[in-house]
């Protein structure tokens, strides 16, 4: 199939790497992807300290919705307020 090429056996290797990542993507596409129901909770569960602290709500922050392109984050509290 290779005619000795290592250029081309490289190229093959690649596509086949890239396929393989291609099938991995679907099906997290369509089965959904890693929820705590498939974590231990040691990966999911937040341990202190914490890395951050949102400021500015007077009662607990209920929601916290994170922008999927843009640095941007949005969080609900239960004083009726929301804060990007």
């Amino acid at each position: 199939m290779f005619d000795d090429d290592d250029d081309e056996y490289d190229v093959f290797i690649k596509v086949m790497d890239l396929e393989t990542k291609l099938q991995e993507a679907l099906q997290e596409a369509t089965t959904g992807g890693p929820t705590r129901e498939k974590r231990q909770p040691g990966e999911w569960v937040p341990r202190p300290p914490e890395k951050f602290e949102l400021k500015g709500h007077r009662d607990t922050v209920t929601r916290v919705v994170f922008h999927p392109t843009y640095d941007i984050i949005a969080s609900a509290s239960e004083d009726a307020t929301i804060k990007v």
